[in-house]
């Protein structure tokens, strides 16, 4: 962490305010996907982006020029895509080419993120979602959810939602579904619901 960053954090820690990128989320600032990918690679606003330029890597999580039918939403690049996929195509009956994968974080990242790089890169993400004209999303996990939709995912989940003009359910994550297979069926009443808006 840059020694600015951390004097701005102890300053944060001591009372003072700042301008909170996370309250403008949904507003629209790019004209295209292309001028939006540009400015996500120029990006210099948290540590992952550092490290990314250090290490000469692409903001690539995620980034893709197409628009898919359905969209799954999580907050670090899914690992699980061939389930998501094979599901979702069975029970939601749309070609595979037609979903895709999306992460909040649009930096190469690992494990744990804190929330304010995910704060800081919530904006790109409802800029993409926009400008990509996806028609469905599915916001995979409790962390997703509580980012994108503001509410628990005992609270949300099932329950279809408009962000960023595409209509949104929050499921069960996909390693949760693996690890627990009697969800399975639940994640799929739930993926179900999307599926008028296809």
């Amino acid at each position: 962490m840059s020694q600015t960053l951390r004097s701005l954090f102890y300053l944060k820690a001591f009372g003072f305010k700042f301008y909170e990128p996370a309250k403008t989320k949904t507003k629209i600032e790019y004209t295209s996907l292309n001028e939006l990918y540009a400015q996500i690679d120029r990006c210099q606003l948290c540590e992952l982006s550092h490290l990314r330029q250090k290490n000469k890597q692409n903001a690539s999580a995620g980034i893709n020029l197409t628009t898919p039918k359905l969209v799954f939403v999580s907050i670090l690049e899914v690992k699980n895509r061939e389930f998501l996929t094979n599901i979702a195509s069975k029970n939601l009956n749309i070609a595979k080419d037609e979903i895709d994968f999306i992460s909040v974080i649009k930096c190469p990242a690992k494990d744990k993120i804190n929330k304010h790089s995910i704060n800081l890169c919530l904006p790109y993400f409802y800029n993409e979602l926009s400008l990509r004209d996806i028609k469905a999303a599915i916001v995979l996990g409790d962390e997703a959810c509580g980012y994108i939709f503001t509410e628990e995912l005992s609270r949300a989940r099932g329950i279809v939602q408009n962000i960023a003009n595409t209509k949104a359910v929050a499921c069960f994550s996909d390693e949760y579904v693996i690890k627990n297979p009697s969800k399975e069926g639940e994640f799929i009443a739930d993926l179900i619901k999307i599926r008028s808006y296809l």
